[in-house]
């Protein structure tokens, strides 16, 4: 997995572990769920706003979009 998904997660605070054999699974009620979509969704927002500088309002148009 992606480290940045992985520290995401980890702030959400989704629970998990490992199968042993390398295999890790998250467990999520539907308020760390959401959490962690949100998280993604502000990051993502947040990249768009730092490197699209010419067009600043792909920020407001991905929030509104999950919204």
């Amino acid at each position: 997995m992606n480290d940045q998904i992985r520290q995401l997660a980890e702030e959400a605070r989704l629970g998990g572990g490992e199968f042993g054999n390398g295999v890790t699974y998250y467990v999520a009620t539907e308020e760390t769920f959401e959490r962690f979509a949100q998280l993604i969704v502000d990051k993502c927002a947040s990249l768009a706003k730092e490197k699209a500088q010419d067009r600043p309002y792909l920020y407001d148009l991905i929030k509104k979009h999950f919204e």
